[in-house]
């Protein structure tokens, strides 16, 4: 067969030259297994996948099913008829691609050639392919091929002016440089958009001209249909979206796009139902963008951060969480002038009702007296659980003793709601220590306070709100 006679199909170009330098360091795919694992690289993303001898004489040895595919031809056909390729290559590719196969073995190779299909019509595929030297000596060229015609016939759709067509010289670089971007995006959807832009040159929107199948698959469209449509007729919530600004400054300066966890919603009236990681980088007017759904990653770091903040069994604040904020809103209310109020609230014979009807009832009574808690607050007070029995509540912008006592009033009678726990009824009832901040106070100080009027409290017969009052402690 002479360097006329090849055949390429289309598909998504996988990094080949890095899967054979990877099958090479291995050492452990014989020939057959080699050549199965790469055709199934290339089929996951679509491609064709070929293996051409060149060496002790030319000729393909393989050629991936996806050929017929894309270009009406089957394996069987290319490999038997040894004049088809060099009746339906482009003379002018003739020469080029007789270059890549005299390349010395281990280079990569990357060309872009045009051939006629089964149906008639001009193919345009671009090539990455290597060649190597096997035990025996033979040599071969491991490769796969995309068709890129759509591009082609997107761009030329658009160079609407002289100055558009004068580009066209450069278009087969810029087609190069694009494809490369998708090849080096490791992340599935992928697409290519253009800028679309007003009199004045600035940037309204963007229109697609290229998508790979994970892309057109998520937004139900075939690649005919997703191309030329503009992306704010298509997700119109982009409008509002910090994500249009994005882009549009990523055309405008050529900085790469590096986004991570960012929240979308297709429309602008629904919240965001996912969240994405995000890469683009620019080509000419317009970038290459890729992103992955990472909703699952971040529901789980919520979680995990939920549970590290949280008391399993109440869902309060825990200890740690609640003594790190409330070191903030001291230190906030100190620089404001106004003060802060602690609340230090006990559950009554707790372990008594453990004892008698078993520490699930005594979880429930914590439970139904943590619920009461939360619900006597405002919304923007704390509210934690500091022990095993005890609550601590932390009231901001407190003007005196009256405001913060007629809270834990509040308190004390809604945790006083009797609790039902499977056919015994239980009477919970607290103990409340209450201290208020003063100028200068450390949070330990406050703490302590709070805890020596508690302990007041549950001396003087439990069921009461003691307020600490220093100077009767000082004398």
């Amino acid at each position: 067969m002479t360097p006329g006679e090849a055949s390429f199909g289309v598909g998504a170009l996988p990094p080949i030259s890095s899967l054979s330098d990877s099958l090479d360091a291995v050492g452990a795919f014989d020939e057959e297994a080699r050549a199965k694992f790469l055709a199934e690289a290339a089929a996951a993303g679509g491609d064709v996948f070929y293996i051409l001898q060149i060496h002790p004489e030319v000729g393909f040895e393989f050629m991936s099913d996806s050929v017929f595919d894309h270009t009406g031809y089957t394996p069987a056909q290319i490999l038997s008829d040894p004049s088809l390729m060099s009746r339906v290559i482009h003379p002018d590719d003739v020469a080029a691609f007789a270059e890549a196969l005299n390349a010395p073995i281990g280079t990569d190779i990357r060309l872009e050639l045009r051939w006629t299909g089964a149906d008639g019509r001009t193919v345009w595929t671009d090539h990455r392919a290597k060649s190597r030297q096997r035990p025996d000596g033979t040599v071969v060229m491991e490769g796969s091929s995309r068709d890129v015609t759509a591009l082609r016939i997107a761009q030329m759709g658009f160079e609407a002016s002289e100055a558009r067509y004068i580009q066209v010289a450069s278009a087969a670089q810029r087609d190069r440089a694009r494809l490369r971007a998708t090849m080096d995006s490791l992340m599935d959807p992928h697409v290519v958009l253009e800028s679309v832009r007003d009199e004045n040159q600035q940037i309204i929107d963007f229109v697609y001209v290229d998508a790979n199948k994970a892309a057109c698959e998520l937004n139900e469209l075939t690649l005919a249909e997703l191309s030329g449509t503009r992306l704010l007729a298509l997700l119109p919530g982009m409008e509002t979206s910090r994500l249009m600004a994005h882009y549009v400054r990523l055309v405008e300066t050529g900085e790469p796009l590096i986004l991570d966890g960012v929240p979308f919603a297709a429309t602008s009236e629904e919240t965001p139902r996912s969240f994405l990681d995000m890469r683009g980088i620019r080509l000419g007017d317009g970038f290459s963008l890729t992103w992955r759904d990472v909703t699952g990653r971040h529901s789980a770091v919520q979680e995990l951060a939920y549970r590290a903040a949280h008391d399993g069994l109440t869902g309060l604040l825990n200890r740690e969480t609640v003594t790190t904020r409330l070191e903030r809103v001291v230190a906030e209310q100190q620089r404001k002038g106004d003060r802060v109020a602690i609340l230090f609230c006990d559950v009554d014979n707790l372990r008594s009702t453990n004892d008698h009807y078993g520490h699930l009832a005594g979880d429930a009574l914590l439970k139904s007296v943590s619920s009461a808690i939360a619900a006597s607050v405002r919304s923007g007070d704390l509210v934690g659980r500091f022990g095993g029995d005890e609550f601590i509540v932390i009231l901001s912008d407190v003007h005196g003793a009256d405001d913060a006592e007629r809270v834990a009033g509040t308190i004390l009678t809604a945790a006083a709601t009797p609790v039902t726990y499977v056919d015994v009824t239980l009477n919970p009832s607290l103990s409340i220590g209450l201290a208020l901040s003063r100028a200068g106070q450390g949070v330990d100080d406050i703490i302590r306070e709070a805890d020596a009027a508690l302990y007041t409290a549950k001396n003087n017969g439990r069921n009461q709100i003691v307020t600490f009052d220093a100077d009767v402690t000082e004398n």
